[in-house]
């Protein structure tokens, strides 16, 4: 595993300025918050901390469809796969490190929020929840993003990732109530929600179980994906 980490925190480092705009989005906009609104009331808090986290998914998703890409395309990946390397060690690494990075964003904009609700008399409730929430809904996301980022350029897997999370959903209000499993994101994220305003939602821990088993399912098709590519033919 320790060859996965290191790969984690190279990848991490590489994208250190999309981090970086990542991080200092949520600073500024807590601060435009701490500016405009002096005493922000309970809701506020709460608002913030909901947007600020479900943020955090779409630049997830940002970084799983293009690394493996820009990789390729810089041969950074041939060198890296020279050392020893297993291609399951590389993308297992290359997930690894968004979740750090998800993961740190989550217990920044937390630490924000539980700030903001402190100084409008009450601290806000169920942020550990949240956090683990959009944790796992970003995993499933992130191995999405993985998924079609080998098979299309970037911005193609980007737009792929969108219709596929945007798309099932409405089918399956449409047709089949079954097919949400084949995007359960929307489905945790409904359920998150819920609980996270109300403290109802009784399909949350189904929602989470069924995206963990999706991310692990997408990443292992991913990888059968990997093994198989041809990455001298990629990068020409």
């Amino acid at each position: 595993m320790k060859k996965v980490f290191l790969i984690a925190v190279n990848h991490l480092r590489d994208q250190r300025w999309i981090l970086l705009t990542m991080f200092g989005y949520a600073l500024f906009m807590s601060t435009m918050m701490a500016v405009v609104v002096r005493r922000p009331n309970y809701q506020d808090a709460g608002f913030f901390v909901e947007q600020q986290m479900w943020f955090a998914v779409l630049f997830s998703m940002f970084l799983a469809t293009s690394a493996v890409n820009t990789d390729m395309r810089t041969r950074r990946m041939q060198a890296i796969l020279s050392k020893a390397v297993e291609r399951w060690q590389y993308l297992l690494g290359i997930l690894l490190g968004i979740t750090m990075a998800i993961a740190a964003y989550c217990c920044v904009v937390g630490l924000l929020g539980l700030m903001f609700s402190t100084r409008a008399g009450h601290p806000l409730p169920g942020i550990a929840s949240l956090g683990g929430s959009v944790l796992v809904a970003a995993l499933a996301v992130e191995s999405l993003g993985l998924f079609f980022g080998l098979l299309l350029p970037p911005i193609f897997a980007t737009t792929a990732t969108v219709g596929w999370l945007t798309t099932v959903p409405l089918l399956a209000i449409k047709f089949a109530p079954w097919l949400i499993y084949l995007a359960p994101v929307a489905l945790l994220a409904t359920q998150t929600v819920r609980r996270f305003n109300s403290n109802e939602a009784k399909l949350l821990t189904l929602s989470v179980t069924s995206t963990l088993i999706y991310a692990v399912v997408v990443f292992l098709i991913a990888l059968a994906i990997f093994r198989r590519r041809d990455l001298a033919r990629a990068t020409e």
